[in-house]
């Protein structure tokens, strides 16, 4: 993917409001889905991917994987709760990320809780 800085940088301006993301719920919304604090953490990480801003991707999507696991629950054989399909995409980045951070053992923990999401959402 071919990008340029100066487009990442006011993608992330537009992204972030002044006050964070809580302060756009204090504003707008009383109640918000969790699905749109997931893409909000989701599109963050692409962005800071893209950036090349491994570590900062890395958090952003673990964030997204947190929120959805804290909902939803874990989905693989040993966890508790249903899960949720989108999780197959957060493991995904999540590996891949963090070989590109040389996080070795993330990258092998995010891929094996891939292969089991794979077991029960398969596509």
């Amino acid at each position: 993917l071919y990008s340029r800085a100066e487009d990442n940088t006011h993608a992330l301006e537009l992204l972030e409001p002044p006050d964070g993301a809580v302060g756009l719920l204090q504003r707008g919304l009383s109640e918000c889905p969790v699905e749109i604090l997931v893409a909000y953490h989701y599109l963050r990480g692409t962005i800071y991917e893209r950036m090349n801003s491994h570590l900062e991707s890395f958090n952003s999507y673990s964030t997204a994987l947190k929120i959805l696991e804290s909902v939803y629950g874990d989905a693989r054989p040993d966890g508790i709760g249903l899960g949720h399909p989108f999780t197959l995409i957060i493991c995904c980045r999540l590996a891949k990320t963090a070989e590109s951070a040389k996080l070795w053992a993330a990258a092998f923990r995010y891929s094996k809780m891939f292969e089991t999401f794979w077991a029960r959402f398969p596509l």
